[in-house]
C-alpha cells in the first residue's frame, strides 16, 4: 500500500468502528467529510 492508501484505510477503520456504515457508504464520503467526522469522534469538545 502507498501512504495515501494507508491513510484512507486508517480513516475507514476509525469510521467503521464508530458509525457502522457500509464500506461503500464510507468510500462515497468526500475526504474532507471523513476527516471532519473523525475529528469530531476523536475530540468532540474541540470545536475551535
Amino acid at each position: 500500500m502507498t501512504e495515501p492508501d494507508d491513510r484512507l484505510f486508517a480513516e475507514l477503520v476509525v469510521l467503521g468502528r464508530h458509525v457502522h456504515w457500509s464500506l461503500g457508504e464510507l468510500l462515497d464520503l468526500e475526504h474532507a467529510t471523513r476527516r471532519r467526522i473523525i475529528a469530531e469522534l476523536v475530540d468532540p469538545d474541540d470545536r475551535g
